[in-house]
């Protein structure tokens, strides 16, 4: 089984985003993130794309990856949407392109 480089994923706090309990997914805006794409390869050899999240509470990091995105009528990217590579009780995280 490959091993996540960690070298290259973002790790980035869970109090960063906004949780909703209805969906359990957590939200947040692309332009929280800067200038830098918080996407990154997650493994060596592959081509999956998504970064990680530290828990604020507990510390434990799970990694997302991207598993789609959704378009407006005209074709422009609305958001991008990533599941966890591990059960963390989040159903997805979703980047709002902002």
């Amino acid at each position: 089984m490959a091993q996540i480089n960690k070298l290259r994923v973002l790790l980035t706090s869970s109090d960063s985003f906004t949780y909703c309990s209805a969906s359990r997914t957590l939200v947040r805006d692309m332009s929280d993130f800067g200038k830098a794409s918080p996407f990154c390869r997650l493994y060596d050899d592959a081509a999956d794309a998504g970064f990680g999240i530290r828990s604020s509470r507990t510390g434990r990091v799970v990694y997302f990856r991207l598993s789609g995105e959704v378009r407006d009528p005209e074709g422009e990217i609305v958001l991008w949407r990533f599941l966890p590579l591990a059960s963390c009780g989040i159903a997805c995280v979703e980047i709002h392109n902002d």
